[in-house]
């Protein structure tokens, strides 16, 4: 599977009570159509359709889950001019994307067009904590890459 860790520069003060320089987009699993999913935290991410490049899927997941399209955000490079991504194990590779600001408002939870089924309950932005609790240690350790390639620019 692949997805993206989308993240809002805030040196701005876009959400003045947020006093970091830079904020994650955090999905919350619909503990109601799967239990054990109940109070976890998420990216927009999902499954490699078959003969799918990881990069499309990575978009059509985000589009599909929060709304974002590809326009709404800009995924980073590398010093080679190659999009940042992470293998972090369970074959899911992770992508790091920049929100466009006047896009923050587009995120819109939405039904899944294959299961019809409502994945995320909901989505807020927050800052980088080391360890969140209701994060799955996979996605931790995502987390933890996408932070430290941005507070080591």
């Amino acid at each position: 599977g692949s997805g993206i860790i989308i993240y809002l520069d805030n040196t701005d003060s876009y959400f003045p009570d947020l006093e970091q320089d830079i904020l994650y987009l955090f999905l919350e699993c619909n503990g109601e159509i799967i239990k054990k999913y109940k109070n976890m935290l998420d990216f927009p991410k999902g499954a490699v359709d078959p003969g799918e490049y990881s990069l499309d899927c990575a978009i059509r997941e985000t589009k599909e889950e929060i709304g974002f399209s590809v326009n709404d955000y800009k995924l980073l490079e590398n010093s080679l001019n190659e999009y940042y991504k992470m293998e972090c194990g369970r074959g899911l590779i992770m992508y790091l994307a920049q929100i466009n600001k006047d896009c923050v408002g587009n995120a819109k939870l939405t039904i899944n067009p294959k299961t019809r089924i409502l994945e995320h309950s909901g989505y807020f932005w927050a800052p980088y904590q080391e360890e969140f609790k209701n994060l799955p240690r996979y996605l931790q350790k995502s987390l933890n890459w996408a932070h430290n390639i941005l507070t080591n620019v």
